[in-house]
């Protein structure tokens, strides 16, 4: 019985997140075969950097006031601007969690909490 409602669970989760990837604002076609590339030159990937800045609506500051609202958090570790597919995204890490929020529109696609494993404050 247990082992159904872990299955309902994990269906659940990933049907919500599923949506709200599907609900959040996406590239363009075109738009989205230009940052598909293969060299790994440093200045391509310098041109590349640059295309996605260029793509996005909401700046870096706006993407961590959202994602320290999401998380009741004071300090940013890190703030990485990516892209999967049709899907521009800045990736946040703070002391408490991680947040995914889109570049597009600020919708905040995903949010983990970090939990510390056993008494040595390892993060996991």
């Amino acid at each position: 019985m247990i082992h159904i409602y872990k299955k309902v669970v994990a269906f659940c989760l990933i049907a919500c997140s599923l949506f709200e990837t599907a609900t959040a604002e996406q590239l363009k076609v075109d738009n989205s075969i230009q940052l598909r590339s293969f060299n790994h030159r440093p200045s391509v990937r310098l041109q590349h950097r640059q295309k996605l800045r260029q793509l996005t609506k909401i700046g870096p500051k706006e993407a961590e006031g959202i994602a320290q609202k999401a998380c009741d958090a004071e300090k940013i570790r890190s703030n990485r601007l990516t892209h999967k597919g049709q899907l521009l995204y800045y990736r946040i890490e703070t002391d408490r969690c991680t947040v995914t929020i889109n570049a597009l529109d600020g919708a905040v696609i995903s949010s983990t909490l970090e939990q510390k494993v056993g008494g040595k404050g390892e993060m996991r």
